[in-house]
């Protein structure tokens, strides 16, 4: 590659970059907006979900699935507003399941502060987590492409109930454990690839690329199989049974539950990094690179895993 070409590269990736940072911006400030303005005159009243919400947002976070969207979306040749938009939704999705979880696990902090339901109590983060979910549908209504809505509320709804069929399979794993990989596999896939695969799934819609959702769910769903187990190996001692409650789901318990012999951590790794190899391999299969920020993180996480086991 000549001189000149690598400098028009450089340019082009860091045009990019900029324009990224400013749809994260934009997408941050219409997730903000979208749960936290009041529609009725009661302003006389401390709003107590909306400032549960503003609480919330305000911790931050990765904000995976929106970066998610933000890159399929600009990779698949939609128009900035739309791609803001599928991000907000996938984000605003997200978080609602993460104040209900922290609800069912009894979690008392997330992102280094308290949850929601600690600070303002469980019945204030149950409303909040339906206001995120909720302000979700009345973001995609804004949608340039009328036509698709039909087609991305069908598919959201889809999606959530998917995670909400593997979050009451996980509860259940507590009174009746799971003691085979491929159970745990597809409870992890149901939980958590769902909502990681939302995002590619409604970009594809969006730019009209319906055709390649199959494999975008195949990438995520093998994705949340890895970061599961990584997550897993990290959590041993939290996942135990604690104050009279069963063990959590974690990867270590299923295999010992499974009765298979040899140094179970290096099966879990080993089964991690299967996967996200696999992921990997077909996010290379998605239209215009859509797909290549879950690659770059199945590799980054893949890193991870190898030189924790070093």
């Amino acid at each position: 590659m000549s001189a000149q070409a690598l400098i028009h590269k450089q340019v082009l990736k860091n045009n990019h970059k900029s324009l990224n940072e400013a749809l994260m911006r934009a997408t941050d400030a219409l997730i903000f907006s979208s749960v936290c303005t009041i529609y009725e005159p009661l302003t006389h009243h401390d709003i107590g979900c909306i400032n549960a919400a503003k609480y919330h947002l305000a911790s931050g976070g990765n904000k995976v699935r929106a970066q998610l969207s933000l890159t399929a979306g600009l990779s698949l040749g939609m128009i900035e507003n739309d791609i803001i938009i599928i991000a907000a939704v996938s984000e605003l999705l997200h978080n609602a399941s993460l104040i209900h979880d922290d609800i069912q696990d009894g979690d008392t902090t997330r992102r280094g502060i308290e949850t929601v339901w600690k600070k303002f109590g469980v019945n204030t983060a149950l409303c909040t987590g339906d206001l995120l979910l909720s302000a979700a549908y009345g973001v995609l209504a804004n949608l340039s492409k009328l036509t698709l809505i039909p087609r991305l509320v069908s598919t959201i709804h889809h999606r959530t109930a998917t995670v909400i069929q593997g979050q009451s399979c996980d509860i259940l794993c507590k009174t009746k454990p799971v003691d085979n990989v491929a159970e745990y596999q597809n409870i992890t896939i149901a939980k958590s690839g769902a909502l990681l695969s939302l995002p590619l799934e409604l970009a594809l819609i969006g730019s009209h690329h319906s055709q390649a959702i199959s494999l975008a769910r195949q990438a995520a769903e093998c994705f949340a199989i890895g970061y599961q187990i990584a997550d897993d190996l990290c959590d041993i001692e939290k996942d135990g049974a604690r104050d009279g409650n069963g063990e959590s789901m974690n990867i270590i318990f299923v295999l010992k539950a499974s009765k298979v012999t040899g140094d179970l951590r290096a099966m879990a790794v080993n089964l991690a990094l299967q996967n996200l190899d696999q992921s990997i391999a077909l996010t290379t299969k998605l239209p215009s690179n859509a797909g290549s920020a879950l690659a770059e993180l199945a590799k980054s996480l893949k890193t991870k895993l190898v030189m924790a086991c070093n």
